[in-house]
């Protein structure tokens, strides 16, 4: 083990999986956070760039196609890769609150090569970003 790093790389285009162009999960994970097939867009930068919205209540969120594509998926890559949300940015992490910060298992990255911590931090931030959506909208539904 490396110090301050994790045993995890984004394989980015040579990804099998293809993780960010479709959204049915059976395991838990991040990804069960969407709900009615949106995508939340936390940041005015997100809110601005993109253009396929749904307005719920006050807050915007990204349409996901009926098929669970998402719209900006385009022959195995991303069109808005470098202002993708928030959402997009955290995957393939997900923090329980049991143990803390986790990683989906399904992500071929896993164990495929090392990365630093600290070339994760915008991915981290985003990851907070999005944990502190749902927890706020949360608090408020329930008073």
């Amino acid at each position: 083990m490396k110090k301050k790093s994790i045993h995890w790389i984004c394989l980015k285009d040579k990804c099998p999986n293809n993780c960010c162009g479709y959204f049915k999960s059976s395991n838990k994970s991040i990804i069960d956070g969407i709900q009615n097939n949106e995508i939340p867009l936390l940041k005015g930068e997100e809110k601005k760039v993109l253009s396929k919205q749904k307005v719920i209540g006050n807050k915007l969120y990204l349409k996901i196609n009926k098929d669970s594509s998402c719209p900006f998926w385009d022959k195995g890559s991303c069109k808005i890769y470098a202002n993708r949300p928030s959402y997009c940015k955290a995957y393939p992490f997900y923090i329980d609150p049991a143990c803390g910060l986790c990683i989906d298992k399904r992500c071929p990255g896993l164990n495929k090569g090392w990365t630093e911590l600290k070339d994760l931090k915008e991915t981290f931030k985003s990851l907070k970003s999005l944990y502190n959506f749902w927890i706020d909208d949360l608090i408020k539904k329930i008073g």
